[in-house]
């Protein structure tokens, strides 16, 4: 099947007007955000009945009413964060010219990885065997 120039543009238009238009949002995405609207209309008309029945579930012992009311009331607690190298030995930076060559050499098998110890000895054209 032969095809003509006039078939390929007209192809090719038929392709831009394809899918879904730019712009458009999915229909979830639009049920999502009318539905977050909604809830948030809501929450805003009954809030304060909202507070008061949170607080009266954190009175009768529901941690999860407590907490959800301390992090607003509050803020979140900041969340520990240990970083530290292997075996909880401080962590080591090395310039990035130097990780560069150590790949390098890891690449080309002349360092064991492990121990960064040569693995074979590369030797010049000046070193002759006595």
């Amino acid at each position: 099947m032969l095809v003509t120039p006039a078939k390929l543009a007209a192809n090719r238009r038929n392709a831009q007007l394809a899918g879904r238009p730019p712009g458009r949002l999915e229909d979830t995405t639009m049920y999502a955000k009318a539905f977050k609207a909604y809830v948030a209309k809501k929450v805003e008309e009954h809030k304060e009945a909202l507070v008061a029945s949170m607080i009266v579930k954190a009175i009768d012992g529901d941690v999860t009413a407590f907490n959800a009311l301390m992090d607003r009331a509050h803020g979140k607690p900041a969340q520990a964060v240990e970083m530290s190298g292997k075996d909880g030995n401080p962590i080591v930076f090395m310039p990035l010219e130097l990780i560069q060559k150590h790949a390098l050499q890891v690449a080309a098998n002349v360092v064991n990885d492990d121990k960064n110890t040569p693995v074979v000895q590369v030797i010049g054209t000046d070193n002759k065997a006595k």
